[in-house]
């Protein structure tokens, strides 16, 4: 419903005056004022913004309880994520010591150098032992002892001393965990 009067429906003051014309303002008047009226007091059936208020309250409410449950279940599943990280980590963590059980982090040039020259060495330090004469007096007494022998006198003096490195080796090898 249109809430203005058409210019048609309006009076012409200059051609009207009279009775006519004062009830036909009169008319106009109370429409207007009965308009206004019906402004101030609607009796349509919608609702009264008092409800509409309690209704935007009610809704605001109910979407800070969503918001409120939805940070909640974000909060949730960022704990148990943090949680399974820092589970994969121990995992990892174990692995890598289980794996290698040395620090990884990096070594100097003296360490680095003591590690390459141990097997070095090693092999240094048995040759060394082997070749004291004591070492070949006492096999060849082994060897002597046995007339048959007498003539492989050398070469198994030198198989022997050979199989007796390997052995040094081997067990020096575990011994210092090269």
């Amino acid at each position: 419903m249109s809430k203005s009067t058409p210019i048609a429906n309006l009076p012409n003051l200059k051609n009207q005056s009279g009775p006519a014309f004062e009830q036909r303002e009169n008319e106009i008047v109370k429409e207007i004022l009965n308009e206004i009226d019906s402004e101030n007091h609607p009796l349509q059936e919608g609702p009264t913004p008092e409800q509409i208020q309690m209704r935007q309250q009610q809704q605001q409410a109910m979407v800070e309880q969503q918001m409120r449950e939805q940070a909640m279940m974000e909060q949730q599943m960022r704990e148990q994520q943090m949680a399974e990280a820092m589970h994969q980590h121990q995992l990892n963590a174990a692995e890598v010591n289980k794996i290698v059980p040395e620090e990884s982090a990096p070594k100097s040039f003296v360490d680095q150098l003591m590690e390459t020259a141990k097997p070095s060495i090693l092999v240094a330090v048995i040759v060394a032992v082997l070749s004291l004469p004591a070492v070949a007096n006492m096999i060849q007494k082994v060897l002597a002892s046995k007339p048959s022998l007498k003539n492989l006198e050398m070469p198994l003096t030198l198989l022997l001393k050979g199989l007796l490195g390997g052995a040094m080796f081997y067990g020096g090898s575990h011994a210092l965990e090269l």
